[in-house]
């Protein structure tokens, strides 16, 4: 489990005087401002519960466009959710984000809330290392043709940089880049006699990536009109959001060994090919092909680039401010119950940015979920059951990311033999169930490196040293039991079953990564493991991704940021799909239906990221959906 910060007590000297150089640092760091009851203004508009991007965008959005003083709540001693770090023994690890797919409209997205003097600045990922450029220019060397057919098709992408690699058991590894033809160009060198299934698949991928942006905005319009927008404008959405990718690509080849390339990529959405929904899977490798990027100065750049915005009108963003309770009287939010007893109001609404299943468990007493929520609290149920959790190594290297030749590339890791019978899902399956065998030595792993990813890392920050992030999927109910076991998640008490959980964990994960990098043995320092109650403690739930990604989960119209509780709304990932990118769109969503937009709006060219000063960036959202824009 992370360790916890330094207290303001151990940083001060006899007099009580602050002396401590990091806590200082710290104090100044407006993703560090810590809750204290006397700095919330009086005239409260909204609370919002949760800094990830889908609290922050939202708060943000709102005090841009109408002035309205948001206060976000934060329970963690970090605001930003999933892209806040944790430092230990003088490294820093970040185990949230890892890339941004996409970056001309998610990152024109943030810029839009975000304060112009803390711009972010982006990093390519395979153009960040010594590794990375010798990588690129034996590639350009040998598949120059390959690239310039990606340019004459507009589908460039980021040229010759190698954001992932993947792994599988005794096939050649392989280097996705991005740009269309360089994909479907690695995936023939391994599959020769599967160019026609290839090329299909791609290029289907290519066509419906954009499709579940249109419908996921129709969920911040009126109910009465969502029915009309989906029967106008989402008939291919729906149509392949409700199929499987396993039914999908079972319709272009039967080859199996190809299907397990592919599901690599279904990690980054908790689900295998079986169960899935083909559209998601599309979402994630069509974007992927069109580069990845990281924020130099890591993840939390892109909390702090959005907190001024949220200041200047009035607001803040609070940390160790942990909310026990959602107040709703009489049908209506106004506002919360922190831990310590505190009661803020809010005149205009609460959101909750931390997700369906914490908020209905949580934050919203029975009584109340009883009484209004009940459909939409059997929903959350419905698409909870059988979400993944993940388990992760946080690995300290000695040596900086060019000593060790890193790459800023993600790997991913499936050690099955392609001897062995080969069916992508039962493969997830079987490395999912055999997590905490210690019998069974291998592991499904993804594993990557910030700090190749990140060159501020070892020139300004860590000098000498590096990270690597590993993790693989668990299944969460292997863990709930521990809780009591170990007198809760919130006790630092550590059983010997426990323990003896996070050393198989360790080994299989070390031994993973030292397969596919051995010269990294002598340079380990030391490794941290986390687990599914690591997350429960800073998410306040097991599974990592949020409601699941199946057919059923990705049609439902109903998963929309208002409800039945007048001025309670919610934002994130649950509302649109898992990632950065689905939590900003969460908050978009949040955003349009809270402010009220209508479909007179839209008709006279008016919304949310036009009126935001996007009207550019909205033109091109709308080419990349296939939408015609006057």
């Amino acid at each position: 489990m992370p360790p916890r910060e330094t207290t303001r007590k151990e940083a001060a000297d006899s007099s009580g005087t602050i002396t401590h150089p990091e806590y200082i640092k710290a104090s100044q760091d407006p993703a560090r401002n810590v809750y204290d009851r006397s700095k919330i203004p009086a005239d409260v508009d909204f609370i919002i519960v949760g800094s990830g991007v889908g609290g922050l965008w939202l708060a943000a959005a709102l005090s841009k466009l109408k002035g309205y003083k948001c206060v976000v709540l934060e329970q963690h001693y970090m605001a930003g959710g999933l892209c806040h770090v944790f430092t230990h023994k003088g490294y820093e690890f970040i185990p949230g984000v890892h890339y941004i797919a996409n970056k001309e409209v998610c990152g024109g997205l943030l810029e839009l809330v975000s304060d112009p003097s803390t711009p972010v600045e982006w990093q390519l990922q395979g153009d960040a290392t010594t590794a990375d450029r010798r990588d690129e220019e034996a590639y350009r060397a040998h598949h120059g043709d390959v690239l310039a057919m990606d340019v004459a098709g507009g589908h460039a992408g980021t040229g010759a940089a190698c954001s992932h690699e993947v792994v599988i058991g005794d096939l050649p590894k392989m280097s996705i880049r991005g740009g269309k033809s360089a994909v479907i160009d690695e995936l023939v060198r391994v599959f020769p006699n599967e160019r026609e299934a290839i090329t299909k698949w791609i290029d289907l991928v290519d066509r419906v990536k954009w499709l579940p942006g249109i419908f996921m905005q129709s969920k911040g319009m009126p109910r009465w009109f969502q029915p009309i927008w989906v029967a106008l404008l989402c008939g291919q959405y729906l149509k392949y959001a409700g199929a499987t990718a396993d039914k999908v690509f079972n319709d272009i080849t039967d080859n199996p060994q190809l299907a397990t390339v592919l599901s690599a990529f279904a990690g980054d959405l908790g689900e295998n090919l079986r169960e899935g929904s083909f559209i998601m899977q599309s979402a994630v490798i069509g974007h992927i092909m069109e580069g990845c990027w990281y924020p130099r100065g890591g993840p939390p750049q892109l909390t702090r680039t959005v907190i001024p915005t949220i200041t200047k009108a009035g607001g803040g963003v609070f940390v160790s401010a942990k909310v026990d309770e959602i107040l709703v009287e009489h049908g209506v939010a106004t506002g919360v119950r922190l831990a310590n007893g505190d009661v803020l109001k809010a005149s205009k609404g609460v959101v909750s940015a931390v997700g369906l299943r914490p908020t209905f468990d949580k934050l919203l007493s029975r009584d109340v979920v009883r009484r209004y929520l009940k459909k939409e609290a059997a929903r959350v149920d419905r698409y909870s059951e059988g979400a993944i959790s993940h388990v992760y190594a946080f690995v300290a290297l000695k040596g900086s990311a060019e000593e060790l030749g890193l790459k800023s590339s993600s790997l991913y890791y499936i050690p099955w033999n392609t001897s062995q019978p080969m069916e992508a899902s039962s493969i997830q399956d079987h490395y999912r169930s055999t997590l905490l065998d210690p019998s069974v030595e291998d592991v499904s792993a993804g594993m990557l490196f910030p700090t190749a990813k990140d060159p501020d890392y070892s020139e300004k920050k860590h000098p000498g040293r590096s990270v690597c992030i590993m993790f693989s999927e668990a299944i969460p109910e292997e863990f709930e039991h521990l809780k009591d076991d170990v007198g809760g998640v919130e006790s630092k008490l550590l059983s010997e079953e426990y323990s003896g959980v996070k050393k198989v964990i360790e080994r299989k994960l070390i031994n993973a990564l030292l397969h596919n990098f051995p010269h990294l043995k002598d340079h380990i320092e030391f490794v941290e493991v986390g687990t599914p109650m690591t997350a429960y403690r800073f998410l306040r739930r097991f599974d990592s991704l949020g409601l699941r990604h199946t057919p059923a989960r990705m049609t439902d119209m109903d998963l929309r940021p208002d409800c039945s509780v007048r001025n309670l709304y919610f934002s994130g990932q649950d509302i649109a799909f898992a990632g950065w990118a689905g939590a900003l769109t969460g908050a978009m969503i949040a955003a349009t239906r809270i402010l009220g937009y209508t479909p007179l709006d839209l008709i006279r060219g008016k919304d949310l990221v036009t009126d935001l000063g996007g009207a550019e960036l909205m033109k091109v959202m709308a080419k990349k959906a296939g939408i015609k824009t006057v």
